[in-house]
């Protein structure tokens, strides 16, 4: 990223934690010198912090998130979530899936870059659930679960154990029962995907 880029960027940090500043602000019904006080910072510098004029360094942002109670990310504007824990409530109730699993997928998509390509983990994460084999795979693994299940409970229509066999036998195939195979495919696919990143960049 070139650096007007990388300063048009923080620019827009400032501007939309100012915007959001002065909305909890208005929120809490109290004074710029009332919250100073909380906070633990000068007047001045939160007057300036919610014009725009000034920056926060870090102690004083997490001072800022933590007396609000809403994280760095969103309050700098680059998260639209303001409370997590709602949002992976919302996001629980909507794939049907627990939270155990909902934070396994966010921790995924969480974590430090990759050095080479500087690929953010998120990246990582869309592109290996876009691949045909990894959702093959999972299909696969969740089909001949869903089928051995059924076969103790009832009987399905011939119809539809006809058409989720199909997936079942996808598993016979050693690249999908031995993980060096399966690991050694994606090796491959991750090759290609860095290759077009760097042609990209």
């Amino acid at each position: 990223m070139c650096r007007e880029d990388e300063r048009m960027k923080q620019d827009s940090y400032a501007r939309l934690l100012a915007q959001r500043l002065s909305g909890l602000t208005k929120e809490s019904g109290k004074s710029i010198k009332e919250l100073a006080k909380e906070i633990d910072i000068s007047v001045g510098a939160l007057s300036n912090y919610q014009n725009g004029k000034a920056e926060p360094g870090l102690t004083a942002l997490c001072a800022i998130a933590d007396y609000f109670q809403v994280p760095v990310d969103w309050l700098v504007g680059r998260s639209q979530v303001r409370d997590p824990e709602a949002a992976e409530a919302e996001v629980c109730e909507y794939l049907k899936l627990s939270h155990e699993a909902v934070r396994f997928l966010r921790d995924l998509t969480y974590g430090s870059q990759i050095e080479e390509g500087r690929v953010q983990s998120a990246e990582i994460s869309n592109w290996l659930f876009e691949q045909k084999e990894f959702q093959e795979l999972i299909i696969s693994i969740w089909i001949a679960v869903m089928l051995e299940k059924d076969r103790n409970d009832h009987e399905l229509e011939p119809q539809f154990q006809k058409h989720l066999q199909a997936y079942v036998e996808r598993i016979q195939d050693p690249k999908y029962i031995a993980m060096s195979s399966l690991v050694h495919l994606l090796d491959d696919r991750v090759e290609d995907f860095l290759k077009r990143r760097r042609l990209n960049g």
